[in-house]
């Protein structure tokens, strides 16, 4: 069934978008590692996402630092998949927790059987990686609907929740 957890109080989790130039550089691993362990952070509650394209732009340097963190629970999510370079061979070499299907795609899905068959299509193969898939532009109940019986496990979008306020971090 697909999962639509809302997280609250101890339960919360950070998502962190990674940016290219961050993901080169050569000291970040080491420099979040320290943060998570100055701030007592548990790793698993951070997810990274990095950007199909920027990941296979800097596969070495993707896969270096995935690696690094991982080391200490840290989880990733593909972002934006299929907006890319869209090669299902990159989520065999890449060693990522989470595929988010990108929402050009997700937002089509009710009248586009094209856009149904490349979500089917991604959601099919990411689980044969053992990946777990996230769809992305998540706004009504009729696509969450067919997201679920599709099997993407995870929705994210308007129809989940609206953008809230930071915690005053």
């Amino acid at each position: 069934r697909l999962s639509m957890e809302r997280a609250t109080g101890r339960d919360i989790r950070f998502t962190i978008n990674l940016s290219g130039s961050t993901m080169v550089d050569k000291s970040i691993g080491h420099d979040i590692k320290e943060m998570l362990k100055e701030f007592d952070i548990a790793g698993d509650l951070i997810t990274f996402e990095i950007t199909e394209t920027c990941a296979i732009t800097n596969i070495g340097a993707a896969n270096k630092l995935i690696s690094e963190l991982k080391e200490v629970g840290c989880l990733f999510a593909l972002d934006d998949f299929g907006s890319g370079f869209s090669s299902f061979g990159h989520l065999k070499h890449l060693d990522i927790d989470y595929v988010k299907i990108d929402g050009m795609f997700i937002q089509g899905i009710i009248s586009d059987t094209m856009d149904k068959a490349v979500v089917q299509s991604i959601n099919q193969i990411a689980h044969s990686f053992n990946k777990k898939t996230v769809a992305e532009y998540v706004d009504n109940s009729e696509i969450v609907e067919i997201l679920d019986a599709i099997g993407v496990d995870y929705a994210q979008g308007y129809f989940v929740s609206k953008p809230k306020p930071t915690l005053g971090f």
